[in-house]
């Protein structure tokens, strides 16, 4: 999987396109997608990389405590 990131990256820099990032879901894996991909591509194509994340419930994480949702949010 990552030889595909790493194949992505290079075309997407080649060509001088800058990603945008949509992740599905809300929950702890696509929380910590979004925030890989957003450190590494602001880091890869120097400049800040928008990351969205979407999700069926109104608020991520919905499971879990409240005090976690907002450290992750703040």
């Amino acid at each position: 999987m990552l030889s595909s990131i790493k194949r992505k990256e290079k075309e997407f820099y080649d060509n001088g396109i800058t990603p945008v990032v949509v992740v599905c879901g809300g929950g702890l894996s696509g929380i910590e997608l979004a925030f890989a991909l957003k450190q590494r591509w602001s880091e890869y194509f120097n400049i800040e990389i928008s990351v969205s994340l979407v999700d069926s419930h109104d608020k991520i994480l919905p499971f879990e405590e409240r005090e976690l949702r907002e450290s992750i949010t703040s």
